[in-house]
């Protein structure tokens, strides 16, 4: 019975890594697609800029954060602020 029960989760295991493995390939597969998110810019500062996808609210804050230094700049983006009176 324990032979059984080994090699059942050994199967089960081996089972769950190819699943995964598939799910990491389609994954890439979007990846290499473009497509448009669009964004608002929520918070601007010193080292990266915090965005809100319209669609998806439900990300995490730290998965909508992107740095300067992964954006390939040559120097820091400066904002200028338009105030606009009516």
């Amino acid at each position: 019975m324990q032979t059984l029960c080994n090699r059942a989760n050994v199967v089960m295991h081996m089972s769950k890594k190819y699943q995964h493995a598939c799910h990491l390939l389609r994954v890439t597969q979007y990846l290499k697609t473009p497509f448009f998110l669009p964004c608002v810019v929520e918070k601007l500062e010193d080292d990266d800029i915090m965005l809100s996808p319209m669609h998806l609210p439900h990300v995490k804050r730290s998965q909508r954060r992107i740095t300067y230094s992964s954006l390939s700049l040559s120097d820091k983006p400066s904002v200028c602020v338009l105030i606009v009176q009516l």
